[in-house]
Formats: structure tokens, sequence, C-alpha cells
């Protein structure tokens, strides 16, 4: 059976159905144009704790997303959830980078060669998968920025204009379109205060949004 999700209903997600998928910051992706390759994760600096442990990590590899296959293989299991929180995990704005498959394909660990290879670790059903080795940056053919607040706002940018200045100015209409849309809401939340426990974190959050939005 065909599990519908969020994620899948949005238009974010039309985009992401062709090459390979690696998500990054906008400080990481300045890093990888000015090395010009997408390396392992070298620093030992993790979004997320558990991803130390992940087997892309452990084989020293490039961690990717293949979203380009049958809908039963990407709906098949609950997890899928899970893949909204990746699109929007860096803020103000996260970077997903799309890379043609034709040059990677043959140096790229499949889910099932992943799942193969070291056990019992953690790994997104179906979708995830390594590849070993750099990745020249002349396999980006087009990278999504999208508001990390809110993931129906994003801009696409083509092979021709991947540098800071191009980045920098789809940010700053991605925040003039932001504002436009929820500035006036989160200036209204954060007015109120915090009257319960779970309003500290939300304070945070309104407080960081606004700090972006006046910047």
């Amino acid at each position: 059976m065909i599990i519908e999700t969020e994620i899948f209903k949005t238009r974010l997600f039309t985009h992401l159905r062709e090459g390979y998928i690696h998500v990054t910051s906008k400080s990481s992706f300045f890093k990888i144009l000015k090395d010009e390759n997408l390396i392992s994760n070298e620093t030992n600096e993790f979004t997320y704790p558990q991803s130390k442990n992940s087997v892309c990590y452990l084989l020293k590899g490039v961690s990717l997303f293949d979203f380009e296959q049958p809908d039963e293989n990407l709906f098949r299991n609950a997890n899928v959830d899970h893949f909204s929180e990746f699109f929007t995990i860096h803020k103000p704005i996260t970077i997903i980078i799309k890379l043609d498959k034709s040059n990677l394909f043959n140096n790229t660990l499949s889910y099932q060669e992943l799942k193969n290879r070291i056990k019992y670790k953690p790994l997104i059903p179906n979708v995830e998968v390594c590849y070993q080795g750099k990745i020249h940056i002349k396999n980006i053919f087009e990278c999504i920025i999208v508001c990390g607040y809110e993931k129906n706002i994003f801009r696409i940018l083509d092979k021709n204009n991947l540098n800071k200045n191009h980045v920098n100015k789809v940010e700053q209409l991605i925040k003039s379109e932001y504002n436009k849309n929820c500035g006036n809401d989160i200036r209204n939340r954060l007015s109120q205060g915090i009257k319960t426990f779970t309003d500290i974190h939300y304070h945070k959050v309104y407080e960081d949004i606004i700090k972006w939005l006046d910047y």
C-alpha cells in the first residue's frame, strides 16, 4: 500500500525526483565551491549526533539521497515522514545540491549495497545512497535554496549561477517572501511572550527568525 505523506505533496518534492541529492548549509556550500569538491565529513561536526555512526561516514563517502525511483519504493515506509526535516534542517536557508547521476552511478553504493556492506547501522530505507570518493562540482546541475522556516518557499539556481553572490541574492528574495507571508504573524507571536514551558522553545525560534528578517 502506498503511504501518502506531507513532504510528497509539496511543490519542493517534485524538484527532487531527478539526480542524486545532497543537503547542506550555506557555509558548507561556500566551502564546497572553494574546494571545488564535495567530500566526506572530516571535521567530526555533525548536524545529527547519530551521523557519526552512519554507514556513509564509516565508509568515508558522501551521503546522498536518490528519489529518482518508482513511487512504491519511496512511499512504502513510514520513515518518509522524516524527509521533510532534512530539507529545512539548516537555518535560515538550506541548500539542496542536485548531482548528475550518469557520472557518479558507478561509484555510488545503493541502499541495498550499504545495507549488506555494514550491518546494524541506521539507513533511510530505499533512498539513502553513498558515493565513494570526492564529487567534483562540475557534476552539480542545479541547486535549490530552501527557506529553513518554510519548505514551500524556495528558489532554483542553475549550474551557471553557483557562486556566493547569487546565493546571497536568492537568500534576500526568500527572506522578502517569508517576511511578506509570515513576518507579521511571527512578530505577533513573539509579542505575546512566554506563557507555557513549550513557549520557551518557540520564543527562541521566533527571535532567531526576526533577527534574520531584520538583518
